[in-house]
C-alpha cells in the first residue's frame, strides 16, 4: 500500500499541471446560465470554496448547491456572453457580460470576471468578480426606474434618502 501512495501522488502532481478543458469550464457556466444549482454544484469538490465580491466565502460543496438555490430562486433568466477565456494549468479566469433578469425588473448586463482554481476536473476555489462600475450603473438605472415611476417633479418634498440624494446630483 505504501508503493501506491507515491504514484498517486505523482498523478495527482502531473495532473495538477494539466489545463482544464475549455469545454469542462463552459459546460459549468452552462449549468449556471440554465439555473441549475445541482448541475452547477456537482462542477465543485467536496471542500470546495466559492466567494463574489462583497459574500463571505461559502465552504463545501453541499453548502454552495444551497447558495446556488437561493440565488437562483431571486432570478427569472441568466446568461453568461463569453468575452475571453484564459486557461494555464489549474488556473481559468473567464471574462464575461452577464445578463441578469429578475421577476418584475429590466434586464441588467454587467462585466464579470470569474477566477477559478481546478483539481481533478473540479472546482477547488471560485471567486466572482463585479465591477464598481456596473454597480454605479446599476444604482442609477434604480434611480431612472423611479423617477419614471414617481415622476420627477422637483418641486415636491424628497420622501427617500434616495430623493435627496437625485436632487443634490
Amino acid at each position: 500500500m505504501t508503493s501506491l501512495q507515491p504514484a498517486c501522488v505523482s498523478v495527482l502532481a502531473d495532473r495538477k499541471r494539466e489545463d482544464v478543458s475549455q469545454d469542462r469550464i463552459l459546460r459549468f457556466f452552462s449549468a449556471v446560465d440554465t439555473l441549475d444549482a445541482d448541475a452547477a454544484a456537482s462542477f465543485f469538490a467536496h471542500d470546495a470554496r466559492w466567494s463574489m465580491d462583497g459574500t463571505r466565502a461559502i465552504s463545501g460543496r453541499v453548502l454552495i448547491r444551497r447558495a446556488l438555490i437561493k440565488c437562483f430562486t431571486h432570478v427569472h433568466r441568466l446568461r453568461h456572453q463569453p468575452v475571453m477565456l484564459w486557461v494555464r494549468n489549474a488556473v481559468s479566469v473567464f471574462e464575461a457580460d452577464l445578463t441578469i433578469l429578475r421577476e418584475e425588473e429590466a434586464e441588467l448586463t454587467i462585466p464579470v470576471t470569474h477566477v477559478l482554481r481546478w483539481r481533478n476536473d473540479l472546482i477547488e476555489v471560485s471567486h466572482t468578480h463585479f465591477y464598481c462600475e456596473a454597480q454605479f450603473l446599476s444604482a442609477l438605472r434604480a434611480l431612472n426606474s423611479e423617477e419614471r415611476q414617481y415622476g420627477s417633479d422637483r418641486n415636491q418634498p424628497p420622501s427617500s434618502s434616495t430623493e435627496t440624494l437625485r436632487k443634490n446630483v
